[in-house]
């Protein structure tokens, strides 16, 4: 039970041990009070969808950008190519290693799949995959 609910109850519960509740009022109480409680309802959720956006803004501002080593690793086993990291795909079954990762630009590419993006997008893709 939230708290409008509580407070509903308890004001309910007064007014009955009062006696200013008279019965034919106790719907019309009802509904008004049922009304009130379904508006703060309605106004709070509203207002923690805010906070919300507000904060993954917040986030979305000050996180660091993620490495793309540090987020490819723990799927990907990567050897040395030059001045690339390379693994097999972990979007596809194969042999020969298509999976490309330049740590300075801070992407990787896939050839057997077609996938690219930076290390926020390969996290989403590894996700999509699972």
């Amino acid at each position: 039970m939230n708290y409008y609910d509580e407070l509903i109850e308890t004001a309910f519960k007064a007014l009955r041990e009062l006696g200013q509740l008279p019965t034919e009022r106790q719907g019309e109480f009802t509904s008004v009070a049922l009304r009130v409680k379904e508006l703060r309802r309605k106004e709070v959720v509203s207002h923690l969808n805010e906070l919300d956006r507000q904060r993954a803004a917040l986030i979305a501002d000050k996180e660091p950008p993620m490495n793309i080593v540090e987020a490819v690793r723990p799927h990907v086993h990567l050897s040395p190519s030059g001045r690339l990291l390379r693994g097999l795909s972990p979007f596809a079954k194969e042999a020969t290693p298509s999976f490309f990762v330049d740590e300075d630009a801070g992407t990787f590419h896939c050839f057997a799949s077609g996938k690219s993006g930076d290390a926020q997008q390969f996290i989403e893709a590894i996700r999509a995959a699972a």
